[in-house]
């Protein structure tokens, strides 16, 4: 249940203690038959094991017996002391099983289910890997449900006097039972079988708070399986048709074996995707040594050392993942909590995706005052990052419209904070990237809209200058302003490309923000798509079909925030190294020459960027310390990655930006 199957060092160390194990457990069984001879001699089936037949001399077992530990001691010393400790303690139990234990009712069976329990414990010793204790509690009922049955059998295949009249009365030899205890000891191990399914339900339930399956929904199947295998083994046990030993049985029954293999497989595909590498939206994975996904604000364990929440993976870079440590899903913490129609106050948990806040908060006239490029960031996302959007001069950053923030510290302590509580603890959380503790509540202050449609103009830019000329102007008319490059143009056409400007429509039916892609990538092809030949065509066609109509037009909310969304997994087109997204802010006196000097820069490394967005940030402050924009101009390039060359060229974008007194977007770092 650890996930760690194939971890060489953990493997290797369980090998180990499998074969010590099994010495061990051979020199119990050989002792174990030594002194139970004489009852053996007179059992109908255990007659015929090597001593009480006399295939096998007695004097051979009872030298075999310290030469077998011996060896056993001998591989034990290669491992950890903690093995040592449980191998002992396993020793001690089989021998006070032998010599005295075997024969006090009940507590035979008891220690026999804690002696197959200690062999797990000696597993978790000698690797070591993380402990289940669902595993350990299934265990302990499952096996006392198997060693009842043992001695259910043992009991009823005694030989029996039929004259005898009292024969149910007395005390079957060497043991501490009678054969009236028969229907009390099958009701004790029915029921103790299925207390093992009833703690397996109960791990399923909490299976989704440790990370280790994606699918537990599937391990409920299990559940019926092991019902099925229990009820079967006593329901044979009672018509006399199972062996004296359910564990041989168990390895050489087929419908065992077929069971089996149908419960390795439903453990298999619940944990299919558990384990396989977390990605950035940029292609950047890390497999982190935990994976958490509370429910619940509650479910959130802390406790775990160093860790850092995940949202929906939409960062470009590798900010969304811990270095090292546990990684918090938040993606099931996902409800709106309260919404207040009247005052456009809503109350989120941090994995609500935007664009489900939308469709919830549209129809009643409210908008997020800020949005991204994709609705596919989750709120938590959005307020650890400090969004932006192409609205900056209009309304700031994301954090200016959070009201207040429900922080869950290290220590587990809730904090409510917000622009007029704990104000410095809230100025840290907004753009700080997770590093102050795990946000598991958020209240936002909507927009009110008289629509979410946007009323588009395109104006033809035709160099920087151009921009730099006409953005100011546009800014002052429009909410909504951004502009599109083609980065394959140069000379005196250096940055030419489109500025669209937006607002809200006035009213009016308002069109559906589609919860999926109209069409997806389905695979990452083996090398990428976009290059120059790809990127010249689709710079003509944008640029064309931007500027085909004629004066403002109406547009959906999705077409003008996030047209990218319209293609599900756009980022595999850039094959399998993935993307490199870079983006700075340029202090507005030297931005025009900083940023051609960039643009000339990716040029010359024979990088074109596919995504060239430029747009202006106005001087609305953040909240956040920690935030990105700041009053200038913003430039966004993206990259298919192609190794040391396109980290050669981001550190000299870096170099550029530093230079001219700029920053660069940590979100979108690598």
């Amino acid at each position: 249940m650890s996930h760690q199957l194939f971890t060489a060092g953990p493997l290797l160390n369980t090998l180990l203690a499998f074969v010590c194990f099994g010495m061990v457990a051979s020199s119990i069984y050989l002792m174990n038959d030594l002194m139970d001879l004489r009852q053996d001699r007179r059992h109908p089936t255990k007659c015929r094991r090597p001593f009480a037949s006399g295939a096998i001399p007695v004097r051979q077992g009872m030298f075999a017996i310290p030469l077998i530990l011996g060896a056993a001691a001998l591989i034990a010393s290669q491992l950890p002391p903690l093995f040592w400790l449980v191998m002992a303690s396993y020793l001690a139990l089989n021998l006070g099983y032998t010599f005295y234990l075997k024969r006090k009712l009940l507590v035979d069976v008891i220690a026999l289910s804690g002696a197959y329990t200690l062999r797990i414990l000696a597993g978790n010793a000698a690797g070591p890997v993380e402990l289940s204790n669902w595993l350990l509690a299934f265990s302990m009922f499952l096996f006392l449900s198997l060693a009842l049955v043992k001695r259910y059998i043992e009991l009823d295949t005694v030989g029996v006097d039929p004259a005898d009249e009292k024969a149910d009365e007395k005390r079957v030899m060497g043991r501490g039972y009678r054969r009236a205890d028969l229907d009390m000891i099958s009701q004790l191990g029915v029921a103790s079988g299925f207390s093992a399914v009833v703690v397996l339900a109960l791990f399923v339930e909490g299976a989704g708070k440790s990370g280790l399956y994606t699918h537990r929904e599937l391990i409920w199947l299990v559940c019926p399986i092991m019902l099925y295998v229990i009820s079967r083994i006593w329901v044979l046990a009672k018509r006399r048709e199972l062996p004296d030993d359910p564990i041989y049985f168990i390895i050489t029954d087929w419908r065992s074996h077929l069971m089996g293999a149908i419960v390795a497989a439903i453990f298999f595909f619940a944990a299919v995707t558990a384990g396989v590498p977390y990605r950035s939206w940029g292609g950047l994975s890390v497999r982190p040594r935990e994976v958490v996904r509370p429910e619940r604000a509650v479910d959130a364990d802390l406790s775990c050392g160093r860790w850092l929440a995940y949202g929906n993976g939409r960062s470009y870079g590798d900010s969304c993942f811990p270095s090292e440590g546990a990684l918090i899903d938040m993606r099931r913490m996902n409800r709106i909590l309260a919404f207040n129609e009247l005052t456009g106050r809503v109350r989120v948990e941090p994995g609500v995706v935007l664009g489900d806040l939308i469709r919830h908060t549209a129809p009643a006239g409210w908008f997020p005052a800020v949005v991204p490029g994709t609705q596919f960031v989750t709120i938590g996302g959005a307020v650890a990052n400090d969004i932006h959007g192409k609205n900056h001069h209009r309304h700031g950053t994301f954090g200016r419209h959070v009201a207040s923030l429900r922080l869950m510290r290290s220590d587990g302590r809730l904090l409510t904070c917000g622009p007029d509580s704990h104000a410095e603890m809230f100025a840290a959380t907004v753009g700080g990237l997770g590093l102050t503790g795990l946000i598991v509540e958020i209240e936002l202050q909507l927009m009110r809209v008289g629509s979410t449609d946007i009323v588009q103009e395109a104006v033809a830019i035709e160099n920087l200058g151009a921009f730099f000329a006409k953005a100011p102007e546009r800014e002052a008319r429009h909410d909504y302003v951004v502009a599109w490059l083609d980065s394959l143009a140069s000379g005196r056409n250096l940055g030419r490309g489109v500025l669209l400007c937006g607002d809200h429509a006035p009213g009016g039916p308002s069109s559906a923000l589609r919860a999926t892609p109209r069409v997806g990538v389905p695979f990452t092809p083996p090398f990428g798509v976009i290059n120059r030949p790809a990127l010249t065509v689709f710079n003509a066609l944008y640029r064309s079909r931007a500027l085909a109509a004629a004066g403002p037009s109406r547009v959906g909310a999705g077409a003008f925030f996030f047209p990218l969304d319209a293609v599900g997994g756009w980022n595999r087109l850039y094959g399998p190294r993935g993307l490199r997204q870079h983006q700075s802010v340029i202090p507005l006196e030297a931005a025009e020459a900083t940023i051609a000097r960039m643009l000339e820069r990716t040029q010359r490394a024979g990088h074109g960027s596919f995504l060239t967005v430029l747009k202006l940030f106005g001087s609305l402050p953040s909240p956040g310390v920690l935030s990105f924009p700041m009053p200038g101009a913003t430039l966004t390039l993206d990259f298919p990655h192609r190794g040391i060359a396109t980290d050669a060229l981001l550190a000299a974008l870096d170099d550029d930006v530093v230079a001219a007194g700029g920053r660069v977007n940590p979100y979108k770092d690598a």
